[in-house]
């Protein structure tokens, strides 16, 4: 109930505010706490009737509707579009950053073995990635 009544105070203060500073032709309804756990579910208040804007022609005209309706999924369109284009940028930093690797190991085991020895660096990311992929040295060596 507590919770309710924290909710409803919000509510009131934000209607009051809204009726006193706006003047709308039609009030928002304010009703006291008592009277609001009274209503019944299917309550015209819980459906916030009166700012559904009835006569606006946003409201009524088949075009504006038409035209929001449109504006909605333009927008939705745009956001796809950019999250596709973050994916798809994640993607190639991504098969850059695998063929700097790739090249480096092919690097790596094309050298010379000889002088691929003084390449510390290269022989533990050589050791790694068999450890990691669980197979021999010698696989690579082939």
């Amino acid at each position: 109930m507590k919770l309710l009544k924290s909710k409803w105070n919000l509510y009131n203060i934000k209607a009051n505010y809204y009726n006193k500073n706006f003047s709308p032709g039609l009030l928002v309804s304010t009703p006291n706490f008592n009277e609001m756990k009274s209503f019944a579910l299917d309550d015209i208040f819980w459906n916030m009737g009166s700012l559904s804007h009835p006569n606006e022609p946003w409201a009524n005209d088949q075009h504006f509707i038409e035209g929001i309706e449109e504006l909605l999924k333009l927008n939705h369109c745009k956001d796809k579009l950019w999250r596709i284009a973050r994916e798809a940028h994640q993607a190639v930093v991504w098969g850059i950053e695998k063929f700097k690797s790739l090249d480096n190991l092919w690097r790596l085991l094309v050298q010379d073995p000889q002088s691929n020895i003084k390449n510390r660096k290269g022989q533990q990311n050589i050791s790694e990635i068999c450890s990691k992929h669980k197979f021999p040295r010698r696989v690579l060596d082939a």
